[in-house]
């Protein structure tokens, strides 16, 4: 599928007509939305046993994995869900709760020099805090506190590589439901289903730095006999393209054509960023929520 052929990432935003949310949105625009709400659910990226799981494993556990892009919008919120940072707001603005808050910095402050993590507030929202490292206004508010396990985590998967918030998650559902057997392998203790809302990856900082650490971590699920579901709109497991790479696309003179400049193969490579940049402005254009800064959605 091609990125013009593609529905409009606004599908996936999914600002649901059947929870009665009201953006100021009209309520054409808002039957809209709730229409093509459950269609998204369909689009998205799924491995092949997704679909059959509980008839496969009537005691398997389900996550959602829920991040603060655009494609938060079409989370169901029918499983145990995982949030990060402010992602807390979204939820309540949803009228929706998170049964965890990761948090791996310490504070983060705005360019008025506001603080973003507001200890009071999330203790009175009431989800468990899993924080990376010890941060005492968040025990001195009460708040009900997990340190992240990260020493241990490094051993059992032998690595360090975490290039976002959403990497800790989703090393911490496969610290949590694995186990080393007998021959010293990785296992899993009980069948697992993850899925991904609003980890869309649109921001080109987010794209360069931090989608490779996603798709590893991704990889190393999969590998284990975990399925999962990524929301419809997220780049994860997408080429920059959509195409399937030396197969469907590339010809050697498209790679390096002699009269074409490094720079200009560079700006081929953001076509897909910039797509997903437009398509995001006409969710914003339309549903007047803001989803957060760079620093915010990490």
């Amino acid at each position: 599928m091609t990125t013009s052929e593609q529905p409009k990432l606004v599908d996936a935003y999914g600002i649901a007509e059947e929870k009665g949310a009201n953006y100021g949105m009209s309520n054409e625009a808002k039957e809209e939305f709730g229409k093509r709400l459950m269609d998204t659910r369909k689009l998205g990226k799924r491995t092949a046993g997704f679909d059959d799981f509980f008839i496969n494993h009537p005691k398997g556990k389900e996550i959602i994995i829920l991040a603060m892009g655009p494609t938060r919008g079409a989370c169901p919120f029918d499983a145990e869900v995982w949030g990060l940072n402010t992602g807390w707001k979204q939820a309540l603005t949803m009228q929706e709760r998170l049964d965890k808050l990761f948090i791996v910095h310490k504070q983060v402050y705005s360019e008025e020099g506001n603080p973003y993590f507001e200890w009071d507030k999330i203790r009175r929202y009431g989800c468990e805090l899993v924080l990376l490292q010890d941060i005492p206004e968040a025990r001195e508010s009460k708040c009900k506190v997990k340190l992240y396990p990260i020493e241990e985590i490094q051993r059992k998967f032998d690595t360090d590589y975490f290039t976002d918030t959403i990497c800790y998650q989703i090393a911490y559902a496969l610290h949590k439901y694995t186990r080393i057997n007998k021959k010293g392998k990785l296992q899993l203790r009980k069948p697992l289903r993850l899925k991904f809302y609003g980890v869309d990856i649109q921001d080109v900082h987010e794209y360069w730095l931090e989608k490779g650490g996603v798709e590893y971590w991704l990889g190393r699920a999969q590998s284990l006999g975990v399925e999962y579901f990524i929301s419809f709109g997220s780049t994860l497991l997408t080429t920059e393209t959509h195409h399937l790479y030396g197969m469907d696309f590339y010809d050697i003179k498209n790679i390096l054509p002699e009269d074409m400049k490094v720079e200009d193969i560079w700006m081929q490579g953001r076509r897909f960023i910039d797509d997903a940049t437009l398509q995001q402005q006409m969710v914003q254009q339309l549903s007047g929520q803001f989803s957060g800064t760079d620093t915010e959605n990490r």
